[in-house]
């Protein structure tokens, strides 16, 4: 196997391990919905609110996200998106400090911002990863 596809596999491996990354992200919507609501006294209108901020977002930043792609190279833009979700992570136990369930709610929004830009800088990248006429379903 020659250096460049060899490269191409490493690249295509992280790329999968972020799609895995992203994924789980969004399935600890469902987790945190009941702790939020104990935490914070919510009722389920209240509690369902975290879903609402966390996918809020994926309307919001898309295009946005896509513009900032297109001005940076993807490997950079998934830097920035991965450093976006470390800073709402970081909000998360400010939001439990200060018992405020508004900031969780923009910590979510935060979080899920950096997701889309996540997801909008890999699928392009994975694409280019490998044979153009198997980008479609990419495997290698």
């Amino acid at each position: 196997m020659s250096d460049g596809r060899a490269g191409s596999r490493a690249a295509f491996g992280y790329i999968t391990a972020l799609f895995f990354i992203w994924g789980a992200v969004t399935s600890v919507n469902d987790v945190l919905i009941p702790a939020v609501k104990s935490i914070f006294s919510l009722t389920d209108t209240q509690g369902f609110l975290t879903q609402f901020a966390f996918f809020l977002a994926y309307g919001i930043v898309s295009l946005p996200a896509a513009a900032i792609v297109s001005r940076m190279d993807p490997p950079r833009a998934i830097i920035l998106a991965l450093g976006i979700m470390v800073v709402g992570c970081l909000l998360m136990p400010v939001a439990t400090a200060v018992r405020e369930y508004g900031v969780v709610l923009v910590a979510l929004f935060v979080i899920a911002s950096g997701n889309t830009l996540l997801q909008v800088a890999a699928n392009p990248l994975s694409a280019v990863l490998g044979k153009p006429s198997r980008s479609h379903s990419r495997w290698c």
